[in-house]
């Protein structure tokens, strides 16, 4: 009766760096993987990877303050706010 949990959209906080990407489902979710690493300086590397071959994968720096409103951005979906002293989700 009920459906599955069908996640289009993982927020993975890297803090070390060193983790291995997340997977995609073959041929189903999720599409869409964001990757956060919090660096010095109250900044973080934000990484956006899709499922899709033919997307450019998008990297950039932002101010850890902006990443919750640019996972919104990317991502079509309320997320939880994230917390720029500890990147802990609140």
């Amino acid at each position: 009766m009920t459906k599955p949990l069908q996640t289009k959209v993982v927020l993975h906080i890297d803090e070390l760096g060193t983790s291995d990407p997340i997977p995609f489902g073959v041929n189903g979710p999720p599409f869409v993987s964001i990757r956060v690493q919090p660096i010095a300086g109250a900044l973080a590397r934000y990484k956006v990877t899709s499922s899709d071959p033919n997307d450019e994968n998008e990297e950039d720096i932002v101010q850890i303050g902006r990443v919750s409103d640019r996972v919104v951005h990317t991502s079509e979906f309320s997320v939880p706010r994230i917390s720029p002293v500890s990147m802990t989700v609140l």
